[in-house]
This record gives structure tokens, C-alpha cells and sequence, in this order.
């Protein structure tokens, strides 16, 4: 099973340079490329950590490795919740990183005006 693949997929899909992620992953870009080559396995840490970044479950990971093994390719999100993950962190890392700050900002923002409403 190569879930070095599936990162790889994953990382493409999202719009992610393996650079900027071995860097947010506190990773050495070569070992996040090999990873992604499958000539090295993360530790479980690691894999948890990648599978966060990406936006998704370390099962989701190993499902998508396990279904492309078997012929099937997988590229959809498993809930809607997951596709709504994968879309904002798209839009996020497509935004500077000035606008990133105003989006966290209005997300705060919101998040305390719901509280306050009770909704």
C-alpha cells in the first residue's frame, strides 16, 4: 500500500507546494518527498500531522491508498464536512498572506457574534 501516493495526490489536489507544506509540517522538504515517493514510511505522528494539513483523517489516507490498490481511483471528499474542509483550504492558501489574517479575523469575528446570539 503506498500512502506516499495518496499525500502526494492529496497535496496536488489542494493546490500545495511540497515546500511551503514540509515547512508548515516542521518537516525537511526531502523527507516529505520521499514520503510522497514512498521511499520512506511517515511515523504515525508524521502521518497524523500530514493527514491534518491536508484536511483530512489519517484513515481517509489509508482508504484512498487501499482503494487505489485495488484499481479504484478515489478523489471525493467521504462527507460533505470534508469537501467543505478541502474547498476552504484551497480558498485559504490561494489568499496573501495579509488577506489570510482579515479571513481569521472575520472568522473570529463571526464565531463571537454566534455565541453571542446563541445560535
Amino acid at each position: 500500500m503506498n500512502i506516499g501516493r495518496v499525500i502526494r495526490g492529496l497535496r496536488v489536489e489542494r493546490g500545495l507546494k511540497l515546500e511551503p507544506l514540509a515547512n508548515d509540517l516542521d518537516l525537511a522538504t526531502s523527507t516529505l518527498s520521499r514520503i510522497e515517493s514512498g521511499r520512506h514510511n511517515p511515523s504515525l505522528e508524521n502521518l497524523e500531522r500530514i493527514a491534518r494539513a491536508l484536511g483530512v483523517r489519517v484513515s481517509d489516507i489509508f482508504r484512498e491508498a487501499e482503494q487505489a490498490e485495488g484499481g479504484q481511483a478515489v478523489n471525493e471528499p467521504a462527507s460533505e464536512y470534508e469537501a467543505q474542509s478541502v474547498q476552504l483550504r484551497k480558498l485559504f492558501h490561494a489568499l496573501s498572506e495579509q488577506n489570510r489574517s482579515m479571513a481569521i479575523d472575520l472568522l473570529k469575528t463571526l464565531l463571537r457574534g454566534q455565541k453571542q446570539s446563541g445560535a
